[in-house]
């Protein structure tokens, strides 16, 4: 329901969570946003082929070794198509919706031997103003229109309406009278099987074409022996077939498997088409007694090899030639143990008889070299195998770090014949440091780092006697101006000394002079 906000804007309040907490300008974003989740709704919600977690199926191992496993899955009732990491078989069919109200069977993902049930009801939903979707009608592949009801199964209102199965086109207008762009889904009614399945027979020596559908549902057809040739359909590209032979032994195809086996053995077959939604149909094969034989082919290289159709008695039976890499063909071998070689010299056989290819595995040299390319040993091995390298005694001077094989060292201790052509080891050494050599660096080291540390003592005082003396010529400097000051000083002491003293003889000198004077006087007188 669009309840109109305060603000002018509008917020859808309904079963779409996604929109519950959203608001928008108008009516029409809103319309748009909800056409929007509606489409992604339809996508997500059936059958999604591209998905994984939403479809899976068989693998062509499974189909020839997990027998016993299949049986689990109930094929007969589930929906099974093409195994994940096949993407590139889809097709546009694959990926639309499936209307059905049949529940679902499907393999969950990495968990072999357990299904799971899942339906999902494709119903429309309107609201109550009839913004999003008003009015809702389906166009079959007749262009035929159906009128849909909201809120109510799609697949049961067309198988009520008897609506064929095939692609259809589902149309919504808004209360505006804007009509949405059609979405394609596909419509399978209750119980359809729109398969076919091709059978080769053999009769009377002559070989014929027979083809089934749900029309041909319960027939029984009588031959000599036969094989499946071809399984079509046009909605469902990944039907399986289940074989049940007279033994009991069940065998499953996948639609686009290649068909290489012939039933010969005697008794009834039953043979049922099954497409996804698990609706099938069956036919009954009575192979009776004949002169026909024929020679199925089964183990290594022998994929997509025919089997071979012929009659008791019939000589120079060729026998296919078989390649495989690196190994050479030297024969085949029955379940008795008998061995073939080229042919089979004559038919003594009705019904089918398995054989399995005899391989010898090429061999080759391992050749050991030393470093200067010489060979030091030569050992014979064989195509796929493993081998462990060996060892040798190696010059004292030297560290083996291991073996090459085309420049590439093996670091493993172990080499795989994993080529068509002889393998050539080199070694690898690295040049070994004595515990002499060592200690006698580390001596050397020693001795260099004293030299080292007392010639860095001597330049350190060569530096402080450089400082020092530096320091003395200062002081003597010093005292050269002291001296020259005291001297200077004391000269001039001297100098006004002398001139004192010289005064004082002058003084002295003339009144010794006067007295001398007087005492001349006196004596002469």
């Amino acid at each position: 329901m669009v309840e109109p906000q305060e603000d002018g804007t509008y917020r859808y309040k309904g079963k779409m969570i996604f929109a519950q907490k959203d608001k928008y300008v108008s009516a029409i974003d809103l319309t748009d946003a909800i056409y929007k989740f509606a489409e992604e709704a339809v996508f997500i919600s059936y059958f999604d082929l591209t998905d994984d977690f939403t479809y899976a199926t068989l693998r062509d191992d499974d189909l020839k070794n997990s027998i016993d496993d299949l049986r689990s899955y109930k094929l007969g009732k589930s929906a099974v198509v093409f195994a994940p990491g096949e993407k590139e078989k889809l097709c546009k069919l694959d990926v639309l919706p499936v209307i059905s109200d049949k529940p679902c069977y499907y393999i969950i993902p990495g968990k072999a031997g357990s299904t799971k049930k899942d339906h999902t009801d494709f119903k429309l939903t309107r609201d109550e103003h009839g913004y999003d979707s008003d009015k809702a009608y389906l166009t079959d592949k007749n262009g035929k229109k159906y009128d849909l009801e909201y809120g109510e199964s799609v697949g049961k209102q067309l198988n009520k309406a008897g609506c064929p199965s095939g692609i259809v086109y589902i149309t919504e207008e808004t209360c505006y009278g804007q009509v949405g762009n059609p979405y394609e889904a596909i419509f399978i009614a209750d119980g359809d099987n729109t398969g076919k399945l091709g059978i080769t027979c053999y009769e009377d020596g002559i070989q014929s074409m027979k083809t089934f559908t749900q029309e041909d549902d319960g027939e029984t057809l009588e031959v000599e022996t036969f094989k499946i040739s071809s399984i079509s359909d046009e909605l469902d590209p990944y039907s399986i077939i289940k074989v049940i032979s007279p033994s009991n032994e069940t065998t499953y195809y996948v639609a686009d498997q290649e068909y290489t086996r012939v039933w010969a053995d005697q008794g009834e077959y039953r043979i049922s088409l099954i497409n996804r939604l698990g609706f099938s149909f069956s036919v009954t094969i009575n192979v009776k007694a004949s002169e026909y034989a024929t020679i199925s082919f089964e183990g290594d290289g022998t994929d997509n090899i025919e089997s071979i159709v012929t009659k008791k008695n019939e000589e120079n039976i060729e026998l296919p030639e078989l390649t495989r890499e690196g190994y050479t063909l030297l024969g085949f071998e029955d379940e008795q143990g008998i061995r073939y070689s080229k042919q089979i010299s004559q038919i003594s056989f009705v019904g089918n008889k398995k054989l399995k290819p005899v391989w010898e595995a090429n061999k080759y040299k391992l050749i050991y070299k030393d470093a200067s390319g010489k060979d030091i040993k030569a050992v014979e091995v064989e195509y796929g195998g493993k081998y462990e390298l060996e060892t040798f005694e190696w010059d004292d001077n030297v560290l083996f770090m291991g073996w090459t094989r085309e420049g590439k060292l093996l670091d493993q201790g172990i080499i795989s014949v994993d080529k068509q052509e002889d393998i050539v080891l080199i070694p690898r050494f690295e040049e070994k440091i004595s515990s002499e050599m060592t200690l006698g660096n580390a001596q050397n080291n020693e001795t260099e780092d004293i030299i080292n540390s007392d010639e860095k003592d001597i330049s350190n005082i060569e530096q402080e006697d450089k400082h020092n003396e530096s320091d003395d010529k200062t002081v003597q400097y010093l005292l050269y101006i002291l001296i020259f000051a005291t001297v200077m000083t004391l000269s001039v002491l001297a100098i006004r000394k002398r001139e004192y003293i010289k005064k004082a003889i002058g003084r002295f000198v003339a009144k010794n002079d006067s007295v001398k004077g007087d005492k001349d006087d006196e004596d002469k007188s």
